[in-house]
């Protein structure tokens, strides 16, 4: 198997044809099986015995056909019929007691292709008892269910022999292979039957244990698009062994599992391989799929296909493409799985989703909210940092990033009067990469007719024109100058990942604190302060410019950026080379758009200039990668000095034009750590030990209730111990050890700021470091922390929803 099963439709339905009206019947002998078994019409005639000797009889059940989510075009969609994909090598029989315990010794294996058949001894039931056989066909494994040799399976019969426990073991997928067994190509089938006193035959009904998926693409003639890809994406890492056991509702302790199925939190989901093709106009190809158990439920109040995917559920699997026009234009179709075209968002195994989708032309981006055009991407150029995921294909969107906010800058008082250094429309400027944090390559420029170039050159209020490329991850800040000038005008941070904070789906709901997006989460705290200040709204679960939020990975991917107060643009993470300092931080660089070493400060170890010194806000601006520090404030004749302001605002509450978060997300208020403890109280964090001055150090906080209350394991947020840079010389402190987030407040000293944190030692105790009138508690405005981003109120009636459609509008963040 290479990742992806291609079939021909002719041949599909010619087999549909025979198979339609009938149920396919295997016939097995249970024990050393003398006949290969295969989908045929004629009954295997096993021993019939009255000692305990069983003919067993296997019947496969039939492939229900379901409707899917169907196409564009909803007129003559072809019927696929059901396929067979059965066939059986081997399998796994046990018996249970008609309580659902099992017995002991009755499992056995049987490899069927032997050409000798002999008798099958069961365990029989005594009159009037009612026994449960169990069979598991296709493991391809005698080890899998043997005691002797399976310590998880010797631990199930020790801890719960029943068969509501076997109905939770489950097989590891991470691949299109792994849904059959191994190279054998096999699908892992189960079924359920009752054994009843002085029987001398068992009938049973073998289920596959997953669902079949065919997508059949069909590209008009005059569609004008070319298919690009296809994928099918959010499948769930684990298959049940013995699925069947739902399909009974009878059964002692076994409950068909309710959406959502399975649970969020203890199954990783993954995507299947992407499929790159080629297909024209006015050809067709199709597709197939196997895919395990994923209930995700049903959303009622969806009246039509085209509105499917706005209410989609966390998790749910869907189909995705991309295609091209002839113009170069590029869109994204998505189709989630369900057997219907509107509410429903469950794939149930032993069915097949059949969806034909037919491409009359490239669909109404506006109306139907399963097609998406990346043709033009329009940044807002309202926020001075923006979320960028990398498309799954070669083909990239153009983003444009407006120039307005220089204008919006150098027009304001923070500006110095007798500059000028507005764009007007004869103005020559350039864009150019400042720095980069990986050594790859991550961004190109676009010319005008669209070619990859190194520095962005235009006239006027021209927007800046770039793409990432395929599986680019990392940070990269881009600045506008004159043309011939070295000051920068203004900068933006790219935050270049698979995370999208934005797609949040899910309703906001009491008792939730996680809630899926893609690339992570977003979570909510529990708490007082949460529940009064931001009803309805989200944090994010990782640091400003984090590639990862995982508690495994090293802080090179949690940390993030540091960021001093009241600046918009990020720290690079690098060494610091201070005479007395010690520090980690070595051998870490920042790049060129090429990729190649650069260092802003000549030769002294510090790519980045450390300057003792007070500047003006346009300053920082002229030199957005210099770190200052002088006295407790970066700032000179600082405008900003009231706590009560918002980052560098002027206005209480109100996102400030310096706000470094991306567009419709801010920095937090003071008060948003509450929860996770105050100074002098034990932490409020799970049961890891935190990992002292490790390369993953950091501590994982419990989100879902105060230190005293009832937690679950999956409500946590992690947050990396990256230290800060110290105010007193720029250079690296407590990386490690500590780790320290921003909020929007300054302290009533206008000077200092109020800063949360927590220290690691090296008994493995963390403390909170929270604001108090001890001095030592408090951060002066040179201090660079992390920043954490959460959603922006909304001005209209705190409505969340219309805040998010002002993302939309705005932003235009793939996902």
């Amino acid at each position: 198997m290479d990742g992806k099963v291609k079939i021909g439709m002719t041949a599909l339905l010619n087999q549909a044809k025979i198979n339609i009206m009938r149920y396919l019947l295997n016939i097995l002998a249970i024990s050393m099986l003398a006949v290969f078994v295969s989908c045929e019409k004629q009954e295997q005639t096993g021993l019939n015995g009255t000692d305990g000797n069983l003919k067993i009889t296997l019947k496969c059940a039939q492939l229900e056909n379901v409707g899917g989510t169907k196409s564009l075009d909803k007129e003559n969609l072809p019927d696929e019929g059901t396929g067979t994909d059965y066939r059986v090598k081997d399998y796994w029989f046990f018996e249970y007691r008609s309580d659902g315990t099992y017995i002991d010794n009755s499992a056995k294996y049987i490899v069927v292709g032997s050409e000798e058949e002999t008798k099958t001894p069961v365990v029989m039931p005594q009159e009037g008892e009612v026994y449960y056989c169990l069979f598991i066909a296709n493991t391809h494994n005698q080890e899998l269910f043997d005691p002797s040799i399976n310590p998880e399976f010797e631990k199930y019969l020790r801890e719960n022999r029943t068969l509501a426990g076997m109905a939770q073991f489950n097989k590891i997928i991470s691949s299109l292979e792994e849904t059959y067994n191994v190279a054998e190509k096999d699908l892992v089938m189960s079924g359920i039957a009752e054994l009843k006193y002085q029987a001398n035959e068992l009938k049973c009904f073998l289920y596959r244990n997953i669902a079949k998926v065919t997508v059949k693409l069909i590209n008009k003639e005059d569609s004008d698009l070319t298919i690009k890809s296809v994928n099918i994406k959010n499948v769930p890492g684990t298959a049940m062994y013995a699925d069947a056991l739902f399909k009974v509702t009878s059964l002692p302790g076994v409950t068909p599992p309710a959406a959502p199925f399975p649970d969020n939190y203890s199954v990783s989901y993954f995507d299947y391989e992407i499929d790159n093709i080629n297909i024209a106009s006015n050809t067709e190809e199709s597709f197939v799929w196997y895919l395990p158990r994923n209930m995700r439920g049903k959303v009622e109040g969806i009246a039509s296909a085209d509105q499917k995917n706005s209410k989609a559920p966390e998790f749910a699997t869907y189909i995705e493409i991309f295609a091209t026009t002839s113009a170069g234009e590029l869109f994204r179709y998505r189709f989630y799985m369900g057997a219907n075209a509107t509410t429903d968002f469950n794939v149930e195994p032993n069915k097949h989703y059949t969806l034909p989708i037919t491409f009359i032309d490239k669909g109404n981006v506006i109306l139907d909210s399963r097609i998406t055009d990346f043709s033009k991407v329009a940044l807002s150029g309202m926020s001075n940092s923006y979320i960028i995921n990398p498309l799954p294909i070669e083909l990239q969107p153009v983003y444009q990033l407006p120039v307005t906010k220089v204008n919006q800058f150098w027009s304001s008082a923070d500006a110095p009067a007798g500059v000028d250094n507005i764009i007007g429309e004869t103005t020559e400027w350039v864009a150019e990469v400042i720095w980069q944090d990986q050594p790859a390559r991550l961004v190109n420029f676009k010319d005008a007719d669209r070619n990859n170039v190194d520095i962005f050159t235009a006239t006027g209020l021209t927007p800046i024109l770039f793409e990432v490329l395929k599986g680019a991850e990392g940070n990269v800040l881009i600045g506008v100058r004159k043309k011939d000038e070295t000051k920068y005008l203004w900068s933006w941070h790219l935050w270049i990942t698979d995370y999208n904070p934005d797609n949040c789906t899910t309703p906001w709901e009491t008792g939730k604190y996680v809630y899926s997006v893609p690339g992570g989460e977003v979570h909510r705290y529990a708490g007082e302060f949460w529940e009064t200040n931001y009803q309805n709204r989200y944090i994010m679960d990782r640091n400003l410019g984090a590639l990862s939020a995982n508690s495994t990975d090293d802080i090179e991917k949690t940390g993030g950026f540091v960021y001093q107060f009241g600046r918009k643009d990020p720290i690079p993470y690098t060494n610091i080379n201070v005479s007395g300092a010690t520090t980690d931080y070595t051998n870490v660089n920042i790049y060129n758009i090429k990729g190649e070493v650069i260092n802003f400060s000549g030769n002294d170890g510090n790519p980045i200039p450390l300057e003792k010194k007070q500047v003006e806000i346009y300053e920082s601006v002229y030199s957005p990668f210099n770190f200052y520090y002088s006295g407790v404030d970066w700032v000179k004749n600082n405008r900003y000095s009231s706590y009560n302001y918002v980052w560098n605002g002027t206005k209480s509450n109100e996102k400030s034009m310096y706000d470094p978060c991306p567009e419709g997300w801010m920095v937090p208020k003071d008060g948003v750590w509450e929860i996770f403890g105050n100074r002098g109280s034990n932490a409020n964090k799970n049961d890891e030990d935190p990992n002292y001055n490790q390369k993953n150090a950091g501590v994982e906080f419990y989100i879902d209730a105060p230190k005293e209350g009832t937690h679950k394991s999956h409500n946590v947020a992690y947050f990396p111990a990256m230290g800060l840079r110290h105010a007193s010389g720029g250079y690296s402190d407590a990386y490690k050890t500590r780790g320290f987030m921003h909020n929007t407040q300054a302290a009533t000293a206008n000077s200092r700021i109020d800063r949360w944190g927590f220290a690691i030692f090296d008994t493995k105790i963390v403390s909170i470091v929270n604001k108090t009138a001890n001095i030592h508690q408090l951060a002066t405005r040179n201090h660079a922390l992390n920043i954490r981003c959460i959603r922006e109120k909304d001005n209209v009636g705190n409505n969340d929803n219309e805040n998010n459609k002002k993302n939309e509008e705005y932003n235009q963040v793939p996902w």
